[in-house]
């Protein structure tokens, strides 16, 4: 599994819960999801998981995520 690091520079591993930002016309806001597969498509580093309305979800900009205690 390759190293994926959030905005502070804390490993993201399975499980954890992370929060992302999300824009919805002009508004930005943030979400949240749970991390079920780090891994790398290429050269581009992506996280899949289920965000908090259970959706699937997949990013592919870790640096702008962060990890929820």
């Amino acid at each position: 599994m390759p190293v994926v690091k959030d905005f502070t520079g804390r490993r993201i591993t399975t499980g954890n819960k992370l929060a992302y930002p999300v824009r919805r016309g002009s508004a930005m806001c943030l979400r949240s999801m749970v991390v079920n597969a780090v891994f790398k498509v290429g050269e581009v580093l992506t996280i899949a998981g289920i965000n908090d309305k259970g959706n699937p979800v997949k990013l592919t900009q870790p640096a702008r995520t962060v990890i929820i205690p």
